[in-house]
């Protein structure tokens, strides 16, 4: 292998590490914001009525936080693994990038 092909070949995988890095860092966006939407009303059924648990209910109001919480977590989990990804893909294509200079 040449030194200009050599030079080449390290570009074009710098490059393909660095889009990767940004797809991965969109997935991780993609969680961290659906992780800020989380939301719960706990809803009850009276008859052949459904309605919001009155505030007073605070036992069932409560259960709706530990949900909330939990599902919120497990969003940020995802996001943090996502975002890790991307920053080794991002780091891999520096170091790449490095060596064709």
């Amino acid at each position: 292998m040449t030194p200009h092909t050599l030079v080449a070949t390290c570009k074009g995988w710098s490059l393909i590490f660095a889009v990767l890095a940004a797809i991965t860092g969109f997935f991780a966006a993609y969680f961290w914001y659906e992780a800020s939407k989380v939301d719960y009303v706990p809803i009850e059924q009276r008859g052949n009525q459904i309605g919001r648990v009155p505030e007073s209910d605070t036992a069932v109001w409560l259960q709706a936080v530990k949900l909330v919480i939990k599902r919120s977590a497990e969003l940020n989990k995802a996001a943090a693994v996502w975002t890790a990804v991307s920053v080794a893909l991002a780091a891999v294509s520096g170091l790449v990038g490095a060596l064709a200079s």
